[in-house]
């Protein structure tokens, strides 16, 4: 793994042990406002093996979900069995957890992202000018303007099968955290603020 995580199990201070954790945005976030009852190095260590692309809990073939979440959960010795760990980690119930999560995410396939929402906001825009009925007044080829909508209608259907893909490599099985992604409408700006 790209970041050797499990050196830092018992560790007292990770973002000061572990240089990697310490230059992404989304650890450091955590660490100035993080989730009471749940402790920061075994979380860290957690959110590292579960969702480290090349973590060796995600080789293929992939086990299911829950397996992975239960071992990552013991090797990073983070209590399995605390309800606030159950819900608010496992169940994913506090934004924080969340957030940490999504900004590790991008964080690891940062182009990826990037190209995820310009494709997305090209679909939205694309959305806008299809939307607009077609006023004879205004459009002076009737039939050109209903070919273009045609072609963003078809140009619509492509960047949906890529948005797919990308949601794919990004998210892989977790599409709990793809749906919070999506309700947070998380874009480039977004995360720039």
């Amino acid at each position: 793994m790209a970041i050797d995580i499990l050196r830092h199990t018992k560790s007292t201070d990770i973002m000061s042990d572990c240089k990697e954790l310490a230059g992404i945005e989304a650890f450091v976030k955590y660490v100035q406002d993080p989730e009471s009852g749940i402790p920061i190095t075994p979380l860290f260590v957690y959110v590292v093996l579960l969702y480290s692309k090349d973590s060796f809990l995600n080789k293929k073939p992939i086990e299911d979900l829950g397996r992975r979440r239960a071992k990552a959960a013991s090797l990073a010795d983070l209590d399995a069995e605390s309800t606030s760990v159950q819900s608010e980690v496992f169940e994913l119930a506090s934004d924080k957890v969340v957030d940490l999560i999504l900004g590790y995410l991008i964080h690891q396939n940062y182009p990826t992202w990037v190209e995820r929402c310009v494709i997305e906001s090209q679909m939205h825009e694309s959305q806008r000018i299809r939307i607009k009925s077609v006023n004879e007044s205004k459009d002076t080829d009737l039939m050109r303007a209903f070919e273009r909508k045609a072609i963003l209608t078809r140009h619509y259907e492509e960047w949906h099968n890529i948005l797919k893909k990308y949601d794919a490599e990004i998210f892989a099985d977790h599409e709990q955290l793809q749906a919070h992604a999506q309700r947070k409408r998380m874009t480039i700006e977004s995360i720039a603020t």
